[in-house]
């Protein structure tokens, strides 16, 4: 069986919730990614699991001009069609270089 399970519902539309749910252990991987992209401007975090057993990583920016990060938003009508700002697929690269 796995640990480190972590689930990150994103809003479906505009001032709904989101959730963050997890294991404690998930949850601290999470934590210590966030602690890094305060110390240092971005972090890539160690694997984390949803339940179905898929592991991923979550790249984690602090930066203080968001205005070229897509909306979160999932919802049909309130989805942001934007592509990921270069600068933050770069973070996902040097997060898999690091861990090879």
């Amino acid at each position: 069986m796995f640990t480190q399970k972590l689930h990150i519902l994103p809003q479906q539309f505009w001032h709904e919730p989101a959730f963050v749910v997890g294991d404690c252990e998930g949850l601290l991987i999470l934590k210590n990614a966030i602690e890094r992209a305060l110390a240092d401007g971005e972090a890539f975090s160690d694997c984390v699991f949803a339940t179905d057993g898929e592991g991923y990583n979550i790249a984690i920016a602090c930066r203080e001009n968001m205005d070229d990060v897509p909306l979160g938003y999932v919802g049909e009508y309130a989805e942001d069609k934007r592509e990921y700002p270069d600068w933050l697929i770069d973070i996902v690269k040097r997060g898999y270089e690091n861990a090879s």
